[in-house]
């Protein structure tokens, strides 16, 4: 899909996604405006890839398994130019046009962790995807808290009108590795995008007064709505 088809999906998206769901975005201003740029984003629930691409203030396309999405989600994410990382034989192939997205300026988002769910899960190793996107590449990398994106487990989409809050932390770079084509410095930058994404996402949650996935999405504890 074109990128005006990217950006006219998004515009028609967000208004039937905020209808469904009490959707709270903030930091949005972090976001750069314009040229490549890596979102790195936590994975909680299966509506994640369709409500970030909702929530950015710029077309951003998502890099997500064909398999951890399903029916509705899989059709909205991909009207949105979404990267699918289908067999794992072809997972180099997504990582290969997310390269060349960020490479040409666009946004691409992507989650860390892989699968569902994520960050609840802190001792799991980081997928070097995302690690490998930034080394390639060089450009900012932002990191996105998505909080209460699931229903009671995280294969369950959120209830309607189900609180949702998306918060966009503060851009930063991380310094060029002496050898990005070895192994070591992938593995070592996706550790390093790790701590970052886990620190904002703490920060979100304790800001917010949510907890972690055992939370049903519909309340804060301090009842913000």
């Amino acid at each position: 899909m074109s990128f005006s088809g990217v950006a006219t999906t998004r515009n028609l998206l967000g208004p039937l996604v905020r209808a469904a769901f009490r959707v709270h975005v903030t930091g949005a201003h972090y976001l750069p405006s314009h040229g490549g740029v890596l979102l790195i984003a936590n994975h909680p629930g299966i509506a994640d890839a369709t409500i970030l691409t909702a929530a950015a203030p710029r077309p951003v396309r998502v890099v997500s398994e064909a398999g951890a999405l399903a029916g509705a989600w899989t059709a909205l994410s991909a009207a949105t130019g979404r990267i699918v990382v289908g067999e794992e034989d072809d997972a180099f192939d997504a990582l290969r046009t997310a390269v060349e997205a960020v490479a040409a300026g666009d946004a691409v988002g992507m989650f860390p962790e892989g699968r569902l769910p994520s960050v609840d899960e802190p001792h799991r190793v980081a997928a070097m995807g995302a690690a490998y996107v930034q080394v390639r590449t060089g450009v900012p990398v932002v990191p996105v808290a998505l909080l209460g994106t699931h229903g009671r487990r995280p294969t369950d989409p959120p209830a309607p009108r189900a609180l949702i809050d998306v918060v966009f932390g503060q851009a930063f770079r991380l310094p060029a590795p002496a050898d990005p084509l070895a192994r070591g410095s992938i593995v070592d930058v996706a550790e390093l995008l790790r701590q970052h994404l886990a620190d904002h996402v703490a920060t979100a949650r304790a800001r917010s007064g949510r907890v972690g996935l055992e939370e049903l999405s519909t309340t804060r504890k301090d009842g913000g709505s």
